[in-house]
C-alpha cells in the first residue's frame, strides 16, 4: 500500500519544550533537523539521544518522549509534524548523516531556503491556506527518501497488512472491528491485540485516521464539508467535525482549496 502522508505543521525554532505521551494516542511523527544548538530526545523515559547539527532525525509516534534544548548556545532547528498512514513502527529515533546522504543534505537546505523565504520563526500551521502544494509535495519526497534508504518500517506483520488494505478499500463503508477481523479471519478481540502491539492503537482509531487523512485531502481539492463527511464513512456532520478536531487540532473548515488562494491573489 502506497503511504499516504498529511502535515500538520513546520517550524524553525524550537518553541520551549515538548512532550508526546502515547496514552494520549498522539499520532503524528516529527522530522527534526538541527541547524544550530543541540537537543535532547528521551525515549520511554530512560533511552536518550543528543539530535545535532550535521544530521537530520525522524522521531516516531506512540511513544513517551520528551524533547528539549541543551544548553544556552544559538538554538535553531527545523521540523516537520506529519500524518503517515500505515502508521511507522519504529520505536526508537532513526538518525541521518547528512554529511554521508547528498541528497538529503540537498533536501534540508531547500527546505531551509524555502522556510526562511516563506514563513517566520515560529511554527506554521499546515493548510493549505498558507503553504503551497508543490512544498507538500517536496516534504512527501523527502520521507519517502528517508523511508527508502534507512530502517524506517511500517506494518511488517501480514495480517495487520491485510487488515490495512481492507481499511483503505472500505473506509467509505460502514464497517466495524468485527468486520475488519472477518476479512483476515481472525477473531475481533486477537486483531485488536495485534494493532495495539503495533501501533499502539485499536483497528478502529486506525480506520477514524485513514477516514480523516482521506477527508483533509478532499477538502484541499475544494470539495465541500457535508459532501467529504459521507464520502468517508461519517455518520453525520457532527461526529466528523468531532473526530477531525481530535486528531488535526483543526475543524475541518479550516482547510480551503489551494485555488483559492491563488484566485484572490490574481483578481487583486
Amino acid at each position: 500500500m502506497k503511504p499516504i502522508f498529511n502535515f500538520i505543521r513546520i517550524g524553525y525554532g524550537l518553541p520551549g519544550e515538548t512532550s508526546w505521551e502515547k496514552e494520549k494516542n498522539v499520532s503524528f511523527n516529527r522530522f527534526h533537523i538541527p541547524l544550530s544548538g543541540k537537543a535532547l530526545v528521551r525515549l520511554e523515559g530512560t533511552n536518550e539521544r543528543i539530535l545535532q547539527p550535521g544530521n537530520a532525525y525522524l522521531l516516531p509516534a506512540n511513544v513517551n518522549m520528551f524533547l528539549g534544548k541543551v544548553g544556552s548556545e544559538s538554538f535553531e532547528h527545523l521540523y516537520v509534524d506529519f500524518y503517515i498512514f500505515p502508521g511507522i513502527v519504529n520505536k526508537d529515533v532513526v538518525s541521518v548523516d547528512l554529511e554521508k546522504d547528498s541528497v538529503l543534505k540537498r533536501f534540508k537546505e531547500m527546505f531551509q531556503s524555502f522556510f526562511i523565504e516563506y514563513g517566520s520563526r515560529e511554527y506554521v500551521s499546515f493548510t493549505p491556506t498558507d503553504m503551497q502544494d508543490y512544498f507538500i509535495r517536496f516534504m512527501e519526497a523527502m520521507l519517502m527518501c528517508i523511508f527508502e534508504k534507512y530502517d524506517v518500517r511500517q506494518a511488517e506483520n501480514e495480517r495487520i497488512a491485510k487488515a490495512m488494505t481492507y481499511i483503505s478499500e472500505h473506509y467509505a463503508e460502514d464497517i466495524s472491528n468485527d468486520d475488519i477481523a472477518e476479512s483476515i479471519h481472525v477473531h475481533p478481540r486477537h486483531l485488536t491485540r495485534l494493532f495495539k502491539e503495533e501501533f499502539n492503537k485499536t483497528p478502529h482509531q486506525c480506520l477514524v485516521e485513514y477516514r480523516i487523512n482521506m477527508a483533509i485531502n478532499m477538502l484541499r481539492e475544494g470539495q465541500q464539508i457535508n459532501e467529504v463527511c459521507y464520502k468517508c464513512g461519517f455518520k453525520d456532520v457532527v461526529t466528523f467535525r468531532l473526530a477531525f478536531k481530535r486528531m488535526n487540532y483543526l475543524l475541518p473548515s479550516k482547510y480551503k482549496p489551494i485555488q483559492e488562494k491563488t484566485k484572490r491573489s490574481d483578481n487583486k
